[in-house]
């Protein structure tokens, strides 16, 4: 059954991202529905992250081994988004994403986990922009969890002030 407005699109990169970000976890929760977009293929993705990332994902988001794309989201402003299919245990994703965030140089949030439902979000920031991450279990196979990471491109943050603007780059203004 499909929804209207799932995924939700963020219109703002304000403090609201924080409960934002957290509405395509509960949308899933509550009935789950997406429409699938061909994937924009990066130019040159490093060694490890799978096929098809599209344009200007930031490298140092942690994927975990066996990562699969699913979807990546029609662009709503400054904001982008993919969904992945990952193998694992809810400890050990939660573990993941905690301990590597950190390790990438991201400054993380608070998580906010279910364990009843398995389900768990976390937000990280870097270079002025807020990012997260929201798991949950695969509903055909529990084996994997629905992974989403909705973040900033490389290629559309703000520019430093004073500093030029590259040929293709974008400034945000959000911020």
């Amino acid at each position: 059954m499909k929804h209207p407005g799932f995924p939700l699109r963020v219109a703002r990169m304000t403090a609201a991202v924080l409960i934002a970000s957290l509405a395509p976890l509960t949308a899933h929760l509550m009935a789950r529905a997406a429409e699938p977009t061909a994937p924009a293929p990066a130019s040159s993705p490093k060694a490890g992250l799978p096929a098809g990332l599209p344009e200007g994902w930031n490298s140092k988001i942690p994927l975990p081994s066996g990562a699969t794309i699913v979807t990546v989201g029609n662009p709503t402003g400054s904001i982008r988004n993919v969904e992945f299919k990952v193998p694992g245990d809810y400890n050990g994703l939660i573990e993941f994403y905690t301990t590597e965030l950190k390790k990438a140089g991201f400054k993380v949030g608070l998580p906010v986990k279910s364990a009843a439902r398995k389900a768990f979000n976390i937000t990280f920031e870097e270079t002025d922009t807020l990012n997260s991450i929201s798991f949950y279990p695969d509903d055909k196979d529990p084996s994997k969890f629905d992974l989403r990471v909705t973040y900033v491109p490389t290629n559309l943050r703000k520019a430093k002030p004073g500093a030029a603007i590259s040929p293709g780059m974008v400034p945000n203004p959000m911020y």
